[in-house]
């Protein structure tokens, strides 16, 4: 049986298309870092994978992912279509390196601008979403300021009809 009829088994049970790689690379590799390592050339089998289910980010016993592989290999179009399906640039290998610090360090600098700037775009998107949840709650804090000061005052006012008529 051949590895995509099996793969093909492995998901029809509702197994994570990893499964398979898993018991056949002992050093942690899935079809994804295969196809980087050795399929780069051919983007379509890597996009196959990526839209298939493979998880995009599974670390090898050294800690890299497909996307470090790719970088510090210099395959700019498999860095785009990994980080275009969700790779996660801020993983870092057991040795705390970046895809971006080892396309710095293999000296494959288009790599190492394209992932510093999506890097800087993740950062300001997260900053942004940030700032919406803190003044979401800012405002939820000031209208139940508001609600609790309008209830006060309506107990308030309340007490003093309730004195005024009490006394009549």
């Amino acid at each position: 049986m051949n590895r995509e009829v099996l793969t093909s088994c492995l998901m029809a049970l509702g197994l994570a298309a990893n499964t398979l790689s898993t018991a056949l690379y002992p050093f942690g590799w899935t079809e994804l870092h295969i196809a980087i390592l050795y399929h780069h050339s051919e983007i379509e089998k890597v996009e196959k994978l990526l839209v298939s289910g493979y998880t995009i980010d599974t670390q090898d016993k050294t800690g890299w992912t497909p996307l470090h592989y790719a970088a510090v290999w210099g395959y700019l179009t498999c860095v785009k279509a990994l980080v275009e399906h969700g790779a996660n640039i801020f993983l870092k290998t057991n040795d705390q390196e970046t895809a971006e610090a080892l396309a710095r360090k293999w000296q494959y600098h288009d790599i190492a601008h394209y992932l510093e700037i999506k890097r800087e775009e993740q950062v300001k998107q997260q900053l942004h979403t940030w700032r919406e949840r803190r003044a979401k709650q800012k405002r939820i804090e000031i209208e139940r300021e508001y609600q609790e000061d309008l209830e006060r005052a309506f107990n308030r006012t309340r007490k003093k009809y309730e004195d005024r008529h009490h006394h009549e």
